[in-house]
């Protein structure tokens, strides 16, 4: 995975950033402790509490982007393996059609492609 290796953390706009804090930043600390930016979304100050709390969700999600992908990636491993589909007596092949085809496989699937290509 090419994203970047560590937690990423989300807070009310840096003063550096914006004069206004109407953004929410997600970062990452580097090994010094340094926070580097990966994202901003904006808060839309003057919406509805509604629409400034959909706006804090939406910065949550992306700050948990990573680890629920990491979730998804280990699930599908645990589903192949709970369903013993790579094992030496059954080949990949059983795998490889329930993987193309199950329904409950494709929303998996493609999260990962989107996250991932």
């Amino acid at each position: 995975m090419k994203h970047t290796k560590r937690e990423w953390l989300i807070n009310v706009t840096d003063r550096a950033i914006s004069e206004n804090p109407n953004y929410f930043t997600i970062n990452i600390k580097n090994e010094k402790g340094e926070k580097k930016l990966i994202a901003l979304v904006y808060i839309q100050l003057h919406g509805s509490p509604k629409q400034m709390d959909e706006d804090k969700a939406n910065a949550k999600l992306i700050a948990a982007a990573p680890e629920l992908l990491e979730a998804l990636i280990k699930a599908k491993k645990l589903i192949k393996d709970w369903h013993n589909m790579g094992t030496e007596d059954m080949g990949d092949g059983l795998w490889t059609i329930y993987e193309e085809k199950s329904p409950e496989m494709q929303p998996i699937n493609n999260a990962i492609k989107k996250a991932t290509q």
